[in-house]
């Protein structure tokens, strides 16, 4: 029997004898967060959007507007839209034309769909959006877009690249011998008006604008013994990432978005995906954090504090111009999949619609949320503040122990202990199919006051067959 289809969710509330305890409603949180300059409303993401109803794949963003490809194949734009960037078209993202990547420039966006080909659509005075004819066609299927200032970019499955928009700096003139059969390129990055490249062989090639030298590729950066992971295009400074997990930077420095800070990107502490914005770098690391670094003047360098850590891990960094977008990854049963997509598909279920799939989600006490993952004989524990008002006349504390959940077994139940006294066997769970039953416990209040000095009370629940 999977994990998956063995979901529990428990529910423990506190109440005196006499007294019932308030429930809070579960508030679910987007998987993406913003932070930094929100001038256009580019960090506000919308209500639903990174949710189990609407889990996001990945996000792009641009100087003042984002898009994000929802699992579905759909997309949704946010932020700036005087020119269109956000109208996404109708016959785009839809079922018999899902998306499945997105590029933002700065006021057009760029959609690669599940054919391999490329629609575009915002500003198009530089010709950003006229994708070429022998573009994203049967015999020339795109694996990858990147979008600039007012150009395009086109990455095929064979390794070729097309620019296509503005080119007042050459960022257009795709140099000679990239993308070719002999040096194919493996990713592509733009931003401004300058393009980095990754290609197969690990080396890194920069075209455009170069009055920073942010095309300067420095020597000894994507060589046979020191070859890239990735690149990023900033608006005048480049982001490599090696395949060791260190990080590159090139480029203009006034702000210190070249500055990798010490510590960052060493081999116990290596990046896993680098991204430039105007003049900041976000680096995400591989224990889940975020470090952003450069100009702050909209805080697009202060991390949200709860944030890629070890409870919220990043999955992706994303820069905007002067803000910057994470996407976490909770993955609490530990399928690969994401929590919210796994309830979103139906391969987790999430009972009460806080966004925790049932396999993982202990308790909720006095709208305190405690995660674990349960397993057939293993111990669901949390410990609780005693935070339900409590008669001081009563003899007794009373525990009410609330299940709603999928058991497959008519042999199943659960076996409840407390400050590791056993209470006594729950109810029992065959059959439950996100439907509530519960059970109560009487502890002496002599047991209760002699929990641990900080008014900590330990609860041990078994599912046991």
């Amino acid at each position: 029997m999977s994990l998956l289809s063995r979901c529990r969710h428990l529910v423990v509330l506190l109440a005196a004898a006499a007294a019932a305890p308030a429930h809070a409603t579960p508030q679910v949180e987007s998987s993406v967060v913003c932070w930094g300059n929100n001038d256009y409303g580019q960090c506000n993401v919308p209500s639903g959007i990174g949710t189990p109803a609407h889990p996001v794949a990945s996000v792009a963003a641009s100087d003042s507007h984002v898009a994000a490809l929802i699992a579905d194949g759909s997309v949704l734009c946010w932020g700036a839209n005087g020119l269109g960037e956000c109208d996404v078209p109708d016959d785009v993202g839809t079922d018999a034309n899902q998306v499945v990547a997105i590029a933002a420039g700065d006021a057009h966006t760029v959609a690669l769909l599940w054919d391999g080909s490329v629609a575009c659509w915002g500003n198009n005075f530089s010709g950003q959006c006229n994708v070429p004819s022998n573009v994203g066609t049967p015999a020339n299927r795109v694996r990858s877009v990147a979008a600039g200032w007012t150009h395009t970019v086109a990455l095929s499955e064979d390794g070729s690249v097309t620019c296509w928009g503005g080119n007042g700096y050459g960022e257009c003139d795709v140099p000679a011998g990239v993308g070719t059969p002999q040096f194919p390129a493996a990713s592509i990055s733009t931003h401004f008006a300058h393009s980095a490249a990754v290609l197969m062989d690990g080396s890194v090639v920069c075209w455009g604008r170069n009055d920073h030298g942010e095309c300067e590729v420095p020597n000894g950066v994507g060589t046979r013994e020191n070859p890239a992971a990735a690149a990023a295009a900033g608006w005048d400074h480049t982001v490599c990432l090696l395949a060791d997990g260190s990080i590159v930077c090139w480029g203009a420095n006034f702000y210190g978005q070249c500055d990798v800070p010490n510590g960052i990107g060493t081999s116990d502490n290596p990046a896993v995906e680098v991204a430039a914005g105007q003049h900041h770098t976000a680096v995400l690391l591989a224990n889940g954090s975020i470090i952003c670094w450069g100009r702050n003047n909209f805080g697009q360098c202060d991390v949200p504090r709860k944030f890629g850590t070890v409870q919220i891990p990043a999955a992706n960094v994303i820069a905007g111009d002067q803000y910057t977008i994470g996407l976490r990854f909770l993955d609490c049963n530990s399928n690969g999949v994401e929590d919210y997509t796994d309830i979103w598909q139906g391969t987790a279920s999430d009972c009460d619609g806080n966004g925790i799939p049932d396999v993982c989600d202990v308790g909720v006490v006095a709208a305190e949320t405690f995660e674990g993952i349960p397993t057939t004989r293993n111990r669901l524990v949390f410990d609780t503040i005693d935070l339900a008002p409590i008669d001081p006349l009563a003899d007794v504390v009373t525990v009410r122990v609330r299940a709603v959940g999928e058991f497959a077994s008519n042999l199943e139940f659960l076996t409840v202990f407390f400050d590791g006294t056993f209470l006594g066997f729950a109810f029992n769970t065959a059959g439950l199919d996100c439907v509530e039953q519960t059970a109560t416990f009487e502890i002496p209040r002599a047991t209760w006051e002699a929990g641990a000095a900080d008014g900590t009370r330990a609860f041990e629940v078994y599912a046991s067959p």
